[in-house]
């Protein structure tokens, strides 16, 4: 099964997905406190930090030992990120027998073209970051291999 783990703050795009994936396949961290929709049974209200990666790190550390075997991570602005729902679906559906991480492509804003990041060194110029190093000084003190250069897709929907 197909689990879809939603960063919620404030925005209710990826509300449309249930055109494709079930109510019961979506999770919802809501950093908002606020999220209201009973149609959605599984919402976990948690602190306001982090951005979204701080919820998808949370979401592997709270259920590590019992992770469905596809679970897709996302912003609850969608909308921004990926060109349609269906192309989503569609390369979901594709991949989830043949890979086991893809990184969707996606832009950074609404109808916006795809861009990829250049990373060097562990270096990224981004104004979500605390440092240009942070990437570098994180893979240090966690003792993780950092290649001299990768790219990276603009935004995070693993």
């Amino acid at each position: 099964m197909v689990e879809i783990i939603v960063a919620y703050y404030n925005n209710n795009h990826f509300e449309e997905l249930t055109e494709f994936f079930s109510e019961d396949q979506i999770k919802i961290y809501d950093k908002s406190n606020m999220y209201n929709n009973t149609k959605f049974k599984n919402i976990v209200p948690i602190e306001n930090k982090g951005r979204e990666g701080e919820t998808y790190l949370r979401h592997i550390i709270d259920q590590y030992d019992n992770l469905n075997k596809y679970t897709i991570f996302i912003q609850d602005d969608i909308d921004n990120h990926i060109p349609s729902n269906k192309i989503f679906y569609d390369t979901t559906t594709k991949i989830i027998n043949n890979i086991q991480f893809y990184q969707y492509e996606s832009s950074w804003r609404k109808n916006s073209k795809i861009v990829k990041r250049i990373i060097r060194n562990g270096q990224c110029f981004l104004h979500t970051l605390p440092s240009h190093n942070s990437i570098k000084e994180t893979c240090i003190r966690l003792n993780i291999f950092l290649p001299e250069e990768y790219l990276t897709e603009t935004c995070g929907f693993l």
